[in-house]
């Protein structure tokens, strides 16, 4: 039997609540270790304190963002706030350009590895629960799957090897993936050429940061 969820305001209010309660804590560390946080990630990210060296020379930055995005299906990458930081080191152009080849490169190689390997694939690189939740959600259809799942932690991966794995004509693929792929890089890569250019850089890049871990701890909540 088919079972029935009712909403109420109330209900919709206190999970707001507990959104944004999630977000402030989770910004807190940010905004009041902002003075060091900020250089620490440059730094991190291939910056030298000294010389500045990949905020100097755009092409050795965008190239490192590729890189990083590129290689999301395999490592743990925080891509969300590799996004923000390229729109601070590229501006909203250079930035959005250089997100967008490497989220569309990851995309291809989930595509890929799902279609060359199948169910193999997802037990290395994903969760098969996640990838189950994502078949039952795509039936309905894959072009809204691919889209909503694009900004998402855990299920952007899980989507792409889904589709390869059922082999989704690429001509169905593409055109929505690269459009919401678009979208999310010109969104994060936004937010860190503005918040660069008033000041406020490790707000948005906690921002950018706690909406995934929120969205994480959903996921692992609604799995238990």
């Amino acid at each position: 039997m088919m079972k029935v969820y009712k909403f109420s305001v109330g209900n919709v209010l206190r999970f707001l609540v507990l959104v944004i309660v999630v977000l402030f804590v989770s910004a807190i560390p940010f905004v009041v270790a902002g003075a060091w946080l900020e250089p620490w990630i440059e730094k991190s990210l291939g910056d030298s304190a000294g010389g500045s060296t990949l905020l100097a020379n755009p092409l050795a930055a965008g190239s490192l963002v590729v890189v990083i995005l590129g290689s999301d299906i395999f490592l743990p990458v925080p891509s969300s706030a590799v996004c923000t930081w390229a729109g601070k080191a590229l501006g909203p152009w250079g930035g959005t350009l250089a997100c967008w080849i490497g989220l569309n490169i990851a995309a291809a190689v989930g595509y890929w590895l799902g279609r060359s390997f199948g169910s193999r694939a997802v037990e290395r690189f994903a969760d098969p629960q996640t990838a189950a939740s994502l078949e039952k959600l795509s039936r309905g259809s894959a072009t809204a799957c691919l889209v909503a799942c694009r900004g998402l932690p855990i299920v952007a991966e899980a989507s792409v090897l889904l589709m390869g794995i059922r082999k989704l004509p690429l001509g169905q693929f593409w055109p929505p993936v690269m459009l919401a792929n678009a979208g999310v890089a010109a969104a994060l890569c936004v937010l860190g050429s503005v918040s660069a250019r008033y000041s406020f850089f490790p707000s948005a890049l906690a921002i950018s940061i706690a909406f995934p871990l929120l969205f994480i701890a959903f996921w692992k909540w609604r799995k238990r």
